[in-house]
């Protein structure tokens, strides 16, 4: 228990810290979703469970941050495209790396 608190907690941090890093500008998407997508796929990496199973390991890893997504599309002024594509982003590549670390030797764990 301790551990998942540990995880998630890490995770958001992380997440908190790159959104405060680059702030907001209007051009800023192009840099972020990339960087966004990199850090997110490192840390599932590391952090994905073999012995647990997708849906653990989703909630536990990426729950947080795409409950704070989908919060945001129920807001007016949101840009439902873009939430969107950083949604379909979390979805494809947290599917992806499971089935890459689980399947074959993607790091040693």
């Amino acid at each position: 228990m301790k551990n998942k608190i540990l995880k998630s907690l890490l995770t958001t941090i992380t997440y908190c810290v790159l959104g405060a890093t680059f702030g907001y500008r209007d051009n800023l998407q192009d840099v972020l979703m990339p960087t966004f997508m990199v850090l997110f796929a490192l840390i599932n990496v590391f952090m994905i469970d073999k012995n647990k199973s997708y849906i653990e390991n989703f909630l536990t890893l990426s729950g947080i941050i795409s409950l704070g997504f989908i919060v945001a599309l129920f807001f007016k002024d949101s840009y439902k495209p873009l939430i969107f594509q950083y949604l379909g982003l979390i979805f494809v590549s947290s599917i992806l790396i499971y089935y890459l670390k689980k399947n074959f030797s993607l790091v040693n764990s």
